[in-house]
């Protein structure tokens, strides 16, 4: 037995924990007070929401900063309602009243679904016993993960929202099927990238033969037409009519600006390193290499290639999970572990915080190594420790000078760790669990 997997007092698990809570809710509420009172990219959210309210299309222009408005016109719809909160000025704030009672709620909302995330984490370790390595456990996932919820907190995305949605659709704990699907697609409908797991979905009911998994595309389908149809209730059908076609315009993949990914720069999928570094283009307070002249379409048949990889690596994980009877956590979780961690690496237009989707598949290596479940050589920790220090996991880079942390983003360096890490994961995954779960 690997020595912190010896059971532990129980009265000591709990005060130990308890200080690892407490610290972890504490780190977490002080990117939520500075969300409140500082311009962060939910003011681009608010903004379509105001422009819906004036009857004005959300995907026209750009708000402040250049930022475009790319998700869809049901979120669009549901920040409009929120437009009719008190507008008067606060001397103490950069922002109206009611828009910071938004912000506030917004963080509110992502500090529950980022306990409700590491609820999901622990029905999978449920009925372990106490350990030293629970608690390591759960410390080093907090502090691996902090500067991922860090920066998606501060910023005000939708990260947490997405995770959260595929998180509670892949759940092991047993939940009623309409209520499992639901957030999944919220995600889809409001950013797309969850999409990809319907490619999970087709292996897991071709595999198991299941109709369940079958419902479950079908349960996905219906809550992404309820959500796509539910403003023409209260939206004017031809106003509504020309949101869904700007938006299917702006998110169209084919579009110059998903393929040649320059926008206002700092961005780490794929996509964006290629465009840096292959490319004569111009990205704006960045230095250029033009390690090569790549045109738009040779940048288009580079990029949808490394897709194609993520396509059958995917589908590859999706089949040899589904069929091995020696995983540690539950089948759908590791599935959507692999699954989940590709995706700000794979879809255009991603920053340092969407890195956070690689969360789960940190937890399930760290649980398995810890516990000494997964016995990985030393050259595979080292790729896995590498990855994530660049990826800003072991060290907070925003307690680094500025030119450190401009020096990250100008080299792209997050999203080279990103995929560093999520193909050691699959090395990982290879090695077979020395012992059952603990």
């Amino acid at each position: 037995m690997n020595r912190l997997s010896q059971p532990i007092d129980e009265q000591r698990y709990q005060r130990v924990l308890g200080i690892i809570k407490w610290v972890f809710a504490l780190l977490l509420i002080w990117p939520v007070s500075r969300a409140v009172s500082s311009t962060n990219d939910f003011d681009v959210f608010y903004g379509a929401g105001q422009r819906v309210a004036e009857g004005m299309s959300p995907y026209l222009k750009p708000y402040a900063r250049g930022l475009w408005y790319y998700y869809s016109p049901f979120f669009a719809w549901v920040m409009s309602l929120f437009t009719y909160l008190p507008q008067n000025p606060v001397t103490t704030l950069s922002i109206p009243l009611g828009q910071a009672l938004l912000k506030a709620l917004w963080g509110a909302l992502n500090l529950l679904l980022v306990l409700r995330v590491l609820r999901i984490v622990g029905d999978e370790i449920k009925g372990a016993e106490k350990s030293r390595a629970q608690l390591w456990f759960w410390g080093l996932l907090m502090a691996m993960s902090y500067r991922w919820l860090f920066m998606n907190i501060l910023y005000g995305q939708m990260t947490l929202l997405v995770l959260w949605g595929v998180a509670e659709a892949y759940r092991s704990k047993p939940m009623a099927e309409w209520r499992r699907w639901g957030g999944l697609a919220l995600g889809i409908n409001i950013k797309i990238l969850p999409l990809f797991f319907y490619g999970l979905q087709f292996w897991r009911a071709v595999l198991s033969k299941k109709a369940i998994e079958w419902r479950a595309m079908a349960w996905i389908s219906v809550w992404l037409l309820v959500l796509l149809l539910f403003p023409y209730l209260f939206v004017e059908v031809g106003f509504h009519n020309a949101l869904i076609k700007d938006w299917l315009d702006i998110i169209n993949p084919a579009a110059k600006e998903h393929i040649l990914e320059v926008g206002e720069g700092g961005f780490i999928d794929f996509g964006a390193i290629v465009t840096k570094y292959f490319t004569h283009l111009h990205i704006p307070k960045e230095t250029s290499y033009e390690w090569a002249n790549l045109s738009l379409k040779e940048v288009g048949l580079v990029t949808n290639g490394f897709r194609l990889l993520v396509i059958v690596l995917c589908s590859y994980w999706a089949i040899r999970l589904q069929q091995s009877k020696a995983l540690v956590w539950s089948t759908a979780f590791v599935q959507m572990s692999v699954f989940l961690a590709v995706i700000p690496l794979a879809f255009p237009h991603q920053r340092d915080y969407s890195l956070l989707m690689q969360m789960p598949a940190l937890a399930y290596w760290l649980w398995c190594e810890l516990n000494g479940l997964v016995r990985s050589p030393i050259w595979l920790k080292a790729w896995a420790l590498f990855a994530l220090f660049w990826m800003g996991c072991l060290l907070f880079f925003e307690a680094f000078d500025l030119t450190y942390r401009i020096w990250m983003i100008d080299h792209r360096v997050q999203g080279a760790a990103g995929l560093l890490f999520w193909f050691a994961y699959q090395v990982f995954l290879t090695r077979q669990p020395t012992a059952s779960r603990p």
